[in-house]
């Protein structure tokens, strides 16, 4: 029983490093305007969840993706007000 909470704890802690791995190079490598046209075609192949490489995992990862774009405007807006 502990040997399984230890196995699970390691794979939920290997996907939020490659979440937070991902974020930095959404956040960083995509200039931020196209950061939700990325996102939108993310969830628009998700769609098309059939067909062996694309499935309905892109469809969250667009979303997350959208996310990161209005976090930073949201940050940006907030700061504004409070100077």
């Amino acid at each position: 029983m502990q040997s399984r909470r230890l196995k699970l704890e390691k794979f939920f802690k290997s996907i939020a490093a490659r979440v937070r791995a991902f974020r930095h190079w959404v956040q960083h490598k995509v200039p931020p305007g196209l950061r939700s046209v990325l996102g939108l075609v993310l969830i628009g192949l998700g769609f098309f969840w059939f067909l062996p490489i694309l499935g309905i995992w892109l469809v969250p990862l667009g979303v997350f993706v959208i996310y990161c774009d209005i976090s930073d405007i949201l940050r940006r807006i907030r700061g504004r007000r409070r100077d």
